[in-house]
């Protein structure tokens, strides 16, 4: 943006959706279900709810989501602010920052799928959050530009390697019919957590300053991790059975 503007940016990123689009567009879907009868999603969202509160590994998947959920809105929105008062750069340097985050998504499912076959293991589906939780830690004490580079890095890995692992123990071990509404009811919590971070965040960096944004942030994710890390064998199980 510094060197070219902002509309190449934007051109990039639609291109990225034309990409998309060609690469979905040779899909081989199976036959459509049929209509539901009237009444009958009322019941199917019902049952959506119930699953999520009533399995023990969606219910421990849920507090997760939204515990990082609470983190997540904030800090990224917040990120602007960090660069400028507490790195002290401007809209170049925050494009690295961004930047980074992205050469880190890339990263993490290459290294994930030359480290391990089975991605469900309860060390990658929860130790991302650990691994992030550091970083926003990191974020809120340092004043140096390449340790937040480094940083968010590891930030980028983090995101992406635990997506797909938690993508894929919910494959495994949810039932095909109850997909979709696990997958959007996750989706609600998700979005419902970071509103709530947006607005709460807004109000923190006001009244505490940015720094404890990102601390309160990374405790919320450190929780997380922890959280899921002691319940998650326990939470299969009973699933399971």
């Amino acid at each position: 943006m510094a060197a070219w503007g902002v509309a190449p940016a934007f051109l990039v990123n639609a291109a990225s959706f034309a990409v998309s689009a060609v690469a979905l567009a040779g899909l081989r879907l199976p036959r459509p279900p049929a209509p539901l009868a009237a009444g009958r999603w009322r019941q199917q969202l019902i049952d959506g709810a119930r699953l999520l509160t009533h399995v023990p590994l969606l219910r421990l998947l849920a507090v997760t989501q939204l515990l990082a959920a609470l983190s997540a809105g904030a800090t990224s929105a917040l990120l602007v602010v960090l660069a400028g008062r507490r790195l002290g750069v401007g809209p170049d340097g925050f494009g690295l920052l961004l930047a980074a985050i992205g050469v880190g998504a890339a990263i993490g499912p290459l290294l994930l799928a030359r480290l391990t076959s089975n991605p469900r293991r309860p060390a990658l589906v929860f130790g991302p959050y650990l691994l992030r939780g550091l970083v926003d830690l990191v974020l809120g004490a340092t004043r140096s530009l390449p340790v937040a580079l480094g940083a968010l890095t590891a930030y980028g890995v983090g995101t992406s390697t635990g997506m797909v692992a938690y993508s894929a123990l919910l494959q495994a071990e949810v039932a095909a019919e109850a997909r979709g509404w696990v997958f959007a009811g996750f989706d609600l919590l998700w979005q419902a957590g970071r509103l709530a971070s947006l607005a709460l965040g807004g109000i923190a960096a006001d009244t505490l300053g940015v720094q404890a944004v990102y601390r309160l942030g990374g405790a919320l994710l450190l929780l997380a991790g922890t959280v899921g890390l002691a319940g998650l064998p326990h939470a299969v199980r009973h699933t399971q059975a």
